[in-house]
């Protein structure tokens, strides 16, 4: 399990979490998008 995996991993659950039951609105959307990036950017730094 490489930590990148993980790292998506994680990141599919909190976007299926994000997405629920309704739809999320543009400010959800944008904030999902702004954790996944920073989280792309934690993972290239620490490897």
């Amino acid at each position: 399990m490489t930590p990148a995996f993980t790292g998506l991993r994680s990141l599919a659950r909190l976007r299926r979490w994000l997405l629920g039951p309704e739809q999320p609105n543009l400010s959800l959307r944008l904030s999902a998008g702004v954790v996944a990036v920073l989280a792309l950017l934690v993972m290239a730094s620490v490897r």
